[in-house]
């Protein structure tokens, strides 16, 4: 078995991180700053006491914009430069990926676990995007790193580097929970219930403790977002998840966000999947890495209770709210397609890595890519044919972030309903009365409304009707997937600037 790995691979990782910095790097430069990533650079930018207030009325943990607030201090909140953070994160994490592969396999094992990883159009997406999924991911690898050589030592080894990475995981992400509750019940499996094996309490004890003083530590951001509100600020609006969600993950995972036709298709295809991993595990494979049980558990655990608490409590399902089990997603496929003779998983490999590559370069440069968001396409729209005369109104009003980063023209920027963003309480309800107060007023100053549509926070369809219902439309363009302007008439007592 020494001897079916060769020492010459090392050279495929020089490459690796060579095509994925171009790769990362051709995103960082070509894609329109989004919403989201609008809203990490306006909260990063103002005096850490706010940030830390603006981050707990939010749905966020600090970690992050902490980090993005000294970079942005040192390096300027251009928005390559914000993405850019998140890259070092990506970097980083492509030599954890490989260290936690090889420690419980092989050197061909973790290299293809790196290649997939550093190909996936959704890792590609998010590890370029300014938001702290990138770190996430950081933060789940080196976890498992430091866990899994906890528990190969009986609890002798790892504690500090666990102890550290699970409190920074807290900081990162809330769903981190669900990583150490999986991590909890494979200890449990391992180390408690199996009968055949001696039961190691000490171990299960341990991990415990260390989870306990993590969470006594992590205790008073709690206390404090709930002082301020809950998170009441900009919740987003999520639908109940359904079991099409829990495939459609994995394929985002692989594949990115393709056109939804594409997709389709792919998703489709999951009982060809299913057989395929039944004829893996039914026959004689050449390596079997330990603790594949745990990357299972810490793949599929985490999902299967974020699709749980989303019935219990509030719809919280989301693909990238999930990005941190993504690493073991790969390890688990890197090992499936290894598991065939040498020269097959050559050619599996490179048809996958095909493929990939093939629907990255779609997401990236497609206009119906269901996830890019061209608010600078639309901005510059809003400054060439906007007048002062004019005014534009926002819905929902978080798209204020993305639209004031790059606007700068003279008409007056509004939002539907109208927002003070500095005031307790968040975003105010949205009502048909108040929304047709609010026009009303606009009407007696303005010639039009140039309204842009983002996100559907459960009311688009109302301010989508009320105007077309009132007022007479005069243009509408659509710049990407669930973003288009629409330009309605509110006055004709006077006329229309050419």
């Amino acid at each position: 078995m020494t001897n079916y790995i060769k020492q010459p691979a090392w050279a495929v990782l020089p490459l690796i991180l060579l095509v994925a910095f171009a790769v990362n790097s051709f995103t960082l430069q070509s894609q329109s700053l989004r919403l989201d990533e609008a809203q990490s650079i306006w909260v990063t930018t103002k005096s850490v006491p706010e940030l830390l207030k603006i981050t707990a009325e939010d749905v966020h943990v600090p970690l992050y914009f902490l980090l993005l607030h000294v970079w942005l201090q040192i390096f300027g909140t251009d928005v390559v430069v914000a993405r850019s953070l998140s890259l070092v994160f990506f970097i980083t994490s492509l030599f954890a990926l490989y260290q936690l592969t090889k420690q419980v396999s092989n050197k061909k094992i973790a290299i293809l676990s790196v290649v997939l990883f550093s190909f996936s159009p959704f890792i590609v997406w998010y590890s370029s995007e300014s938001r702290m999924y990138s770190l996430f991911v950081l933060m789940s690898i080196l976890n498992s790193i430091f866990f899994l050589k906890f528990l190969k030592s009986g609890g002798v080894e790892g504690k500090f580097g666990l102890f550290l990475s699970t409190l920074f995981g807290f900081l990162t992400h809330y769903f981190f929970l669900f990583l150490v509750a999986a991590q909890f019940l494979y200890l449990l499996t391992t180390k408690i219930i199996k009968v055949q094996k001696k039961r190691d309490f000490r171990v299960v004890f341990l991990f415990t403790a260390l989870i306990l003083m993590d969470l006594i530590l992590f205790s008073p951001w709690i206390i404090y977002m709930i002082g301020l509100g809950f998170a009441s600020n900009t919740l987003p609006m999520i639908p109940l998840p359904t079991s099409y969600n829990l495939f459609q993950t994995l394929v985002n995972f692989l594949f990115g966000f393709p056109p939804q036709d594409i997709q389709s298709i792919i998703i489709s295809m999951w009982p060809f999947l299913v057989i395929i991993i039944f004829l893996i595990f039914t026959q004689k494979v050449l390596f079997r890495p330990s603790f594949m049980g745990y990357f299972f558990t810490i793949f599929f655990l985490p999902m299967i209770l974020a699709f749980a608490a989303s019935y219990v409590f509030k719809p919280l399902f989301l693909t990238r709210y999930l990005i941190f089990v993504s690493p073991f997603l790969f390890i688990i496929t890197a090992w499936l397609l290894s598991s065939y003779a040498k020269k097959f998983t050559y050619v599996l490999s490179f048809v996958l890595i095909f493929f990939m590559t093939g629907l990255l370069f779609l997401q990236n440069t497609s206009a119906s890519s269901p996830i890019r968001e061209n608010y600078q396409s639309a901005v510059t729209y809003l400054e060439k044919k906007a007048t002062p005369r004019d005014i534009i109104a926002l819905s929902p009003p978080f798209t204020i972030y993305p639209v004031e980063y790059y606007y700068r023209g003279q008409t007056k920027v509004a939002t539907i309903p109208d927002w003070d963003r500095f005031s307790k309480g968040g975003i105010p309800s949205f009502s048909i009365e108040n929304l047709q107060e609010q026009i009303k007023k606009y009407q007696e100053q303005y010639l039009r409304v140039f309204v842009v549509f983002s996100y559907d926070q459960g009311n688009k369809k109302d301010v989508e009707d009320y105007f077309e219902r009132n007022f007479h439309r005069l243009d509408m363009q659509t710049f990407s997937q669930n973003l288009e302007i629409r330009v309605y008439r509110l006055r004709y007592d006077v006329d229309l600037p050419i």
